[in-house]
C-alpha cells in the first residue's frame, strides 16, 4: 500500500475526530456468558430471531444432497433441539409477519413448481398453503393481512388475503411493495423499464412513468408516497403525481435512503455525497479521493450514518479497512469504531445510537455518543469463527452468530444506552 493512502487513512481517523474522543480511553466492557452451539447442516441463507428469542429460524442446506436439499428449520435457543421443518426445496426464503404471528416460507423446487406456507409462530402448526407456483420476492403488508409475491412461472405479481386465504388480485408486473396507506402497489413492469402504480383494491393500473433505462432498484419510504429508483440515473418520483423530485446523474452502489425519506446517500469514485431530498441540497460532501465505501447504515432517526470502508480504491491485498459514523447536521464524523480490519456486517442496535459490528473473528457493539466499547466477543481462540454473520435480539438479552455449519446463542450483560 502507497504511504499516500497510509497518510490518508491516519488523516481519516485523526482529523475529523476530536481530541478528546480520540484519546478517550476504553472502559471495561460488557462480554458474554456461556452459550448454546448448534450443529446444523450448511447454513444456506439467513438466520432470524423468534419474536421472543425462545428460538431462531435457519435456511439449511443438508450435507451432500444431490440434488442440492435445503430446509427452513426452527430451533430451541434454551437447548438447541430442532423444533419443526417448515419445507424443504433448492431454493427456499422465510420471512414473520409485522405483528410476528406468522412466518410465510416460500420455495422453488428445482425442476418442479413450488409453494408458499403460511405457519403460525406460536406452535409452527400449517395454516394454509399455495402449490404450483414458483415465488420470490414475496412480501407483508404493514398490516399482517396481505402477502405480495412474484412468479417466475407466471411472470406477474401475486396479491393474497392471509385471513380469508384467497387470492385478490394479479398483476402483469414484478417486484411489487406498498405505498404508505397500503392503498396503492407498486411494481416494475415485466420489460424492467416502467414504474406501474396500482390501486390495492380495485387493481387498477392508475399510472405507470419511465425513470429512464434499466431499473436496478427501487426503495420505498414509510414516511410520504415518494420512492428512490435506481437506473440511468438515481431519481426520487412522487408516486401521486408521477413527478420527479430529484435526480443525481452519476452514483455508485451503495445507496441508501433514511427511515424518514429526508436524506440520501449516494456513493462515488472519490468519495460520498448526502443530500437533503426535501430541499434539494447536497449537505454533506465525503471528498476522500482513495476510499471505497463497502457498507452504509442509518440509526432509526437519520442523524447519524455508519460507513464502512476500504482504501487504497482498488485494494487487493494488505489493505487498510475501518469505520465511522458521519453525523448529518455537523457533516462531519463524530466517532470511530478502534479498528483497523474488515467490517463483514454492521446494524444499529434498535432505539439506541449503538452500532454493531463484525470485523474479524470479533463482534463489538460501539456507543457513537461516548465514542466507546460497551460489549466485545472473541472466538479467536475458538473453533468456531463469527465472521459470517450475527444477529442482536432486540431486548439485548441474547446474541446470535453464526459460522458454516454452527450457530451459537450467546446469553450477554444487560447493555444499557448509559
Amino acid at each position: 500500500m502507497s504511504k499516500i493512502s497510509r497518510y490518508l487513512f491516519n488523516w481519516i481517523l485523526l482529523f475529523y475526530i476530536p481530541t478528546s474522543l480520540a484519546q478517550q480511553q476504553i472502559p471495561q466492557v460488557l462480554y458474554p456468558s456461556s452459550s448454546i452451539e448448534i450443529e446444523i447442516g450448511n447454513l444456506f441463507g439467513p438466520v432470524e430471531w423468534c419474536p421472543d428469542a425462545t428460538c431462531l429460524v435457519a435456511v439449511v442446506e443438508e450435507f451432500q444432497a444431490s440434488p442440492r436439499t435445503v430446509f427452513v428449520q426452527v430451533f430451541d435457543t434454551n437447548s438447541g433441539r430442532l423444533i419443526a421443518n417448515l419445507g424443504k426445496g433448492e431454493y427456499i426464503q422465510f420471512a414473520f409477519s409485522p405483528n410476528s404471528r406468522w412466518i410465510v416460507v416460500w420455495s422453488s423446487l428445482g425442476s418442479e413448481l413450488g409453494f408458499l406456507r403460511i405457519f403460525s409462530t406460536e406452535d409452527f402448526e400449517l395454516l394454509f398453503e399455495i402449490s404450483n407456483i414458483e415465488p420470490f420476492d414475496v412480501l407483508w403488508s404493514g398490516s399482517s393481512e396481505k402477502l405480495l409475491w412474484s412468479d417466475y412461472h407466471t411472470n406477474t405479481l401475486n396479491l393474497w388475503d392471509v385471513g380469508t386465504e384467497q387470492e385478490l388480485l394479479e398483476f402483469a408486473s414484478n417486484y411489487g411493495s406498498w405505498s404508505t396507506d397500503e392503498a396503492q402497489i407498486i411494481a416494475v413492469d415485466q420489460t424492467y423499464r416502467k414504474i406501474h402504480i396500482y390501486d390495492s383494491t380495485s387493481g387498477e393500473l392508475l399510472t405507470e412513468f419511465t425513470p429512464g433505462g434499466e431499473i436496478k432498484r427501487y426503495h420505498t419510504n414509510q414516511q410520504d408516497n415518494r420512492i428512490l429508483v435506481e437506473a440511468d440515473e438515481l431519481t426520487i418520483w412522487n408516486i401521486d403525481t408521477q413527478e420527479k423530485l430529484f435526480a443525481i446523474s452519476s452514483y455508485e452502489y451503495p445507496v441508501s435512503w433514511s427511515v424518514d425519506g429526508s436524506i440520501v446517500f449516494s456513493n462515488s469514485q472519490n468519495g460520498f455525497y448526502i443530500y437533503n431530498t426535501i430541499d434539494q441540497v447536497l449537505i454533506s460532501n465525503g471528498q476522500f479521493d482513495d476510499i471505497r465505501i463497502r457498507r452504509v447504515a442509518w440509526n432509526s432517526t437519520g442523524t447519524y450514518l455508519a460507513l464502512a470502508f476500504t482504501m487504497p480504491l482498488d485494494c487487493q491485498n494488505d489493505c487498510l479497512e475501518s469505520s465511522f459514523v458521519w453525523d448529518i447536521k455537523l457533516s462531519k464524523i463524530i466517532s470511530i469504531a478502534p479498528l483497523q480490519q474488515t467490517v463483514y456486517f454492521m446494524s444499529w442496535r434498535e432505539g439506541f445510537n449503538q452500532l454493531i459490528l463484525n470485523y474479524s473473528y470479533n463482534v463489538v457493539i460501539w456507543d457513537v455518543d461516548q465514542n466507546q466499547q460497551l460489549f466485545y466477543l472473541s472466538t479467536v481462540d475458538a473453533r468456531f469463527p463469527v465472521r459470517t454473520g450475527f444477529k442482536l435480539h432486540k431486548d439485548g438479552s441474547k446474541l446470535l452468530t453464526w459460522w458454516d455449519h454452527i450457530l451459537k446463542v450467546w446469553n450477554i450483560p444487560t447493555i444499557t444506552g448509559d
